[in-house]
Formats: C-alpha cells, sequence, structure tokens
C-alpha cells in the first residue's frame, strides 16, 4: 500500500536525522516528553522533500492521496509526520504539524494539516490511536479522548493506554459507535481553556444524548451519564501534554 511506504519513508527521516531541520524536529520531541519507544510506537516521521524523489513512479497516486499536491510538491514539507489509521490498524492518512511559530503578521499559519478527505480517510469517523487503543479501553472500561494527536501520546507514554484523539474537539456520533464497541464510559479530557472547557461541555451532551439513542431500552436505563461521562481538571491553560 502506498501509504505505508510513504509512512516509512518519513520514519526513517526522523530516525536517520540527516539534515538540520531533522535533528531539529527529533529535539521537539524530546523537548514535549516522548522517549524514543513512544515516538517509534506511533511512527512519528518528518517530511524532508524526498517522497517525490524515492516514489516517482506514483507521483499521480500520491497527488490523489494528498501527500504531493497539484504541482507534485510535498504538501506537508518540513512537517512532523502523524500516521493516521483506522480500527484495523491501515494506514488511511496523516496529520502533519510545523515545528514553526506563529508570526504576528503571519496570516495563513497552519499548525495541523490533515490528508484530505478520501474514501479511505474521514476526520468524522477517524479516531486517532483506536488501533491500538481498543483493546486497553475494553480491559480498563474507559476511554480518554483528548484534542491532540500529542495530548494522546502523553497519556500513552504516562502509561494511561486507554486514549483516542479526535483530531480537534469535533465529536461525531460515528466516533461514539466506534467506541461503545469497547466501553460505555468516557473521560472527556481537553485543553483547561475557555475553548477547551466549552467543547467538553458541549461534547458531554453530545455523548449523553448519542448514547441514549444507540442504546436498547432496558440499557438506557441503567445508564447514567452523571457516571458514565467524566471529565479531567488540569491546571488552567494547560493541555494534557502540559
Amino acid at each position: 500500500m502506498i501509504l505505508e511506504k510513504v509512512q516509512q519513508i518519513y520514519q526513517d527521516n526522523l530516525k536517520k536525522a540527516f539534515g538540520e531541520e531533522e535533528r531539529k524536529a527529533m529535539t521537539y520531541l524530546k523537548s514535549r516528553g516522548f522517549s524514543d519507544e513512544t515516538i517509534q510506537e506511533f511512527g512519528v516521521g518528518y517530511s524532508n522533500r524526498n517522497i517525490k524523489t524515492e516514489l516517482k513512479d506514483f507521483q499521480s497516486l500520491l497527488s490523489q492521496q494528498g501527500i504531493l499536491n497539484a504541482r507534485y510538491n510535498e504538501r506537508n514539507y518540513q512537517r512532523l509526520m502523524f500516521p493516521l489509521h483506522n480500527e484495523l490498524g491501515e494506514i488511511i492518512g496523516f496529520n502533519g504539524r510545523t515545528l514553526k511559530e506563529k508570526s504576528s503578521d503571519d496570516k495563513i499559519y497552519v499548525k495541523y494539516l490533515l490528508s484530505p478527505e478520501s474514501l479511505e480517510f474521514s476526520k468524522s469517523k477517524t479516531l486517532f490511536n483506536l488501533h491500538r487503543a481498543k483493546n486497553y479501553i475494553k480491559d480498563q472500561g474507559s476511554v480518554y479522548i483528548v484534542e491532540g494527536v500529542m495530548d494522546c501520546m502523553t497519556l500513552w507514554e504516562l502509561g494511561k493506554r486507554n486514549v483516542v484523539c479526535t483530531l480537534g474537539t469535533s465529536l461525531s456520533k460515528d466516533h461514539i459507535q466506534l467506541l461503545k464497541k469497547y466501553t460505555d464510559k468516557f473521560i472527556i479530557c481537553y485543553d483547561n481553556d475557555i475553548a477547551g472547557f466549552s467543547a467538553s461541555v458541549r461534547n458531554g451532551r453530545f455523548i449523553s444524548q448519542a448514547m441514549r439513542e444507540f442504546l436498547n431500552n432496558k440499557s438506557s436505563e441503567t445508564w447514567s451519564a452523571t457516571k458514565q461521562i467524566l471529565f479531567t481538571k488540569l491546571p488552567i491553560n494547560h493541555d494534557p501534554n502540559d
């Protein structure tokens, strides 16, 4: 599968760290508290413009997948690359994070750049890390829901393996349908800022409504939102990685 080849190239770029940019990327990951084992487990890589040359016979396909743009240049150039998987563990896309800081005059700053929506990848149907976490979720009887990929990696690093990421704060019925196969207890762990608090309240209500739609009448009577939907309390203006 072409995306698996792309992921291997990205990962090799980061691991071998031949260039200054790749070394900066690895230093950044280490500064966020990630071990070599976690970086390897999540297949984190780096885009340094060599996809086009190493997979030169697949440029049209790579453009269709959103790896290359219309001019066949790398869409995620100089970004950390986090592979996205479906429930079965198949790679369906990428989430690219810039290492550049936003400047006051930058009007087109994009911190995270997701693969385009496709038959394989849909943000509303994808939960980052579900393929790794699903058995832990079932065993623990609960799931942590976080906003970002690094938040997810942080909880994993700390031993909380029953964690998934919604790639933002938008939670969908498809997400809940995926999760209810493994648990009916949800722990929302969003950033403790105004936006994160609002999203926590909104999604708590959404989970309650959706679960009552999905459960049969008997199960709905015994399922309690106040006991099955919990919220973490992080320090003010901190996210899980902080």
